[in-house]
């Protein structure tokens, strides 16, 4: 088993350079960047004989710029160890994406780590997005492009999205595809279910511009992402996280029902559910960095209150009457209306009239 095994080299310090001759003054064959990885064929005159398939050629490398591994399922272990080591160290992920891959393509099918692996990568692949967003302009631009395209070799694809005045000029993302495979594997953890869950629930990469259709389709993925959660499985503050992403998620809804006049009943039952999920969030156990959030969206909530609130009764018998007529998509006119009286008569020409993009809410009207 052992004479068949794969032997890796994993490349650890960049800049490194692929020779055409066991030689420190050899031509370079190309650069490498940590994470890429290397087949050992060979040893000669203090060098490894590989065979570079990013690139597509040979070279040879100096042994302590690379670590070596078997790629079995023996290894297993021994790879998983290290891809936990390097989730969280700043700064190597194109290593820890490097060694993720190993890890399974060695883990045999059905391996309880596969899971943790992608999750990982995930955590990895997205701090490496941020890094690449937040970059200014130094000497270590070409080695932080180095590691996109190692980390993108593998399969891992960022796409760029245009900023808004706020936010500034476009951020590179991370699509997410490690965080959709945790989330849909039924025995995954329920802390990883919950950080997949909010990753692709997270507003940060939706584009400036966003049509309401596409808004609306977006919601609907992080309400259902979100809905395979059980918050009260998770610690308190990592379930308030998950309870305060949904409640945002379903205050939109209802603006979304209501601004389209067409689902009042639905907006009131998705009110009631951003309620609630407010209601159980224990805003004393939050982490720091969630309490500007459970303001934010307590004031979402808040927001769409009246889709919940009953029309009011008037009993009293006036001579105008208040209604609301669609006009263009989106756009809603409240009309003062004369119901007795000699304007009553004429042709139903409104006394006043207010047009307005925003939501309209009947169950305010107070007179």
């Amino acid at each position: 088993m052992h004479a068949l095994a794969l032997l890796v080299a994993i490349v650890a310090e960049d800049p490194a350079v692929l020779r055409n001759a066991p030689r420190d003054d050899a031509p370079a064959q190309a650069t490498l960047w940590r994470g890429d990885w290397l087949e050992v064929r060979g040893e000669t005159a203090g060098f490894l004989k590989v065979y570079d398939h990013r690139h597509e050629r040979p070279g040879y490398v100096r042994p302590a710029i690379v670590r070596v591994h078997r790629l079995d399922e023996e290894s297993a272990p021994e790879l998983a160890s290290v891809v936990r080591f390097l989730r969280d160290a700043g700064g190597a992920e194109s290593l820890g994406i490097g060694y993720a891959a190993l890890a399974l393509r060695a883990a045999p099918a059905g391996a309880d780590t596969t899971t943790e692996v992608f999750a990982a990568i995930g955590t990895m692949a997205d701090r490496l997005a941020r890094r690449a967003s937040g970059r200014k302009t130094t000497s270590r631009d070409a080695a932080l492009a180095g590691e996109l395209e190692v980390a993108a070799s593998y399969g891992v694809r960022f796409e760029s999205v245009d900023g808004d005045l706020a936010d500034g000029p476009a951020r590179l993302c991370y699509d997410g595809e490690a965080w959709a495979r945790v989330l849909a594997t039924p025995g995954a953890a329920p802390l990883e279910k919950a950080r997949a869950a909010l990753f692709l629930a997270s507003t940060r990469c939706q584009p400036a511009i966003l049509s309401p259709a596409k808004q609306r389709a977006f919601n609907d993925r992080r309400l259902q992402a979100l809905g395979d959660v059980d918050a009260a499985a998770l610690v308190a503050w990592m379930g308030g996280r998950v309870r305060l992403a949904r409640a945002e998620a379903f205050a939109f809804r209802t603006f979304d029902e209501a601004r389209r006049g067409d689902g009042a009943a639905a907006a009131a039952k998705d009110e009631a559910a951003a309620v609630r999920e407010l209601a159980l969030t224990d805003r004393g156990v939050l982490a720091p960095e969630d309490l500007a959030r459970y303001d934010e969206t307590a004031m979402r909530v808040a927001a769409g209150r009246w889709a919940s609130e009953p029309a009011p009764r008037e009993t009293r018998k006036r001579a105008v009457a208040i209604t609301t007529t669609p006009r263009a998509p989106g756009e809603t006119c409240v009309r003062v209306v004369a119901v007795s009286g000699a304007a009553a008569n004429d042709n139903g020409k409104p006394l006043a009239e207010r047009c307005t993009y925003g939501v309209v809410w009947s169950s305010a009207l107070r007179w």
